[in-house]
């Protein structure tokens, strides 16, 4: 078993959004980013962003 050491504590929060947009019936573009942070313990936070294009 591999374990992953995200740099959070065990209590933390997560806030994001995304935005998608459609160009005919096939094709997507994508936009999304997340805020990650710790409550208690030491100050950590992550954030993540991902962007990208889709074709069906």
């Amino acid at each position: 078993m591999t374990s992953f050491d995200n740099g959070l504590d065990k209590t933390w929060y997560d806030i994001g959004f995304g935005i998608t947009g459609s160009f005919g019936k096939n094709s997507e573009v994508y936009v999304n980013v997340k805020y990650e942070h710790s409550w208690g313990g030491e100050y950590r936070r992550n954030v993540f962003g991902q962007a990208g294009y889709r074709f069906r």
